[in-house]
């Protein structure tokens, strides 16, 4: 049986928070993440009954001829793993994506919603989508967040056009349904509580810093580890 450990968590807990918190890309933000957070997250959706993922995070190319948004690789494949677990536990599960993004979920295996949704139509979008998918709990997984201006951006503080999807967590959460959101640097959609954290922490953290929360938040190092 798992020993307790620092502040009445298990050991075996203690080493998976542990594992979230290393940090690759040495920005400082996992750091951030409160202790004991994996825990009720997990346990909360282990008793969930239909679930909607949602990923799709885009990164501007590397080519300095040619640049574009183009689909990053972290998100669906966490969303992949997790779906797939949580069906393994007899989890109705839904995913649903941007545009960039929807190729990576087909080569993955997932049969994802597609969404285009502009800020404008986002509201009623979401509310329908939601009705119609009726799940108990939402989940984003290194998906863009808005930040305090409405706008989305990037680690490097650089723009992104991306479809409105983090609406879904809002109207979760004003339907009474459960969300959760997973991320690595504190401008994707859930991880509002970091907001106060990044702008006293991170030269950019004002501009960049998402003001969308979830019930649940858990940072990573990579969001797919999350």
């Amino acid at each position: 049986m798992p020993t307790p450990g620092a502040h009445g968590l298990s050991e075996a807990w203690k080493s998976l928070e542990d594992l979230l918190r290393h940090d690759p890309g040495g920005r400082g933000v996992p750091a951030l993440s409160p202790e004991g957070a994996l825990r009720p997250a997990s346990e909360s959706l282990a008793r969930s009954e239909r679930v909607l993922i949602l990923s799709g995070f885009p990164v501007w190319s590397a080519d300095a001829a040619e640049r574009r948004l183009v689909p990053e690789s972290d998100g669906p494949p966490g969303a992949c793993a997790l779906g797939r677990a949580l069906e393994e536990l007899g989890v109705s599960v839904s995913y649903a994506t941007d545009p960039r993004s929807g190729p990576l979920f087909a080569a993955l295996g997932l049969r994802a919603r597609v969404l285009d949704w502009s800020p404008e139509a986002a509201p009623a979008a979401a509310a329908a989508l939601l009705r119609e998918l009726d799940p108990s709990h939402v989940v984003s997984i290194e998906l863009p967040g808005r930040s305090a201006g409405g706008g989305y951006w990037s680690l490097r503080g650089e723009a992104l056009a991306t479809p409105a999807l983090d609406e879904l967590l809002l109207a979760g959460a004003a339907l009474g349904l459960v969300t959760l959101g997973i991320g690595d640097g504190g401008n994707e959609a859930g991880l509002a509580f970091l907001k106060p954290a990044l702008e006293r922490t991170l030269p950019l953290g004002s501009r960049i810093a998402t003001v969308v929360p979830a019930d649940h938040a858990l940072v990573a190092g990579v969001s797919n580890w999350g």
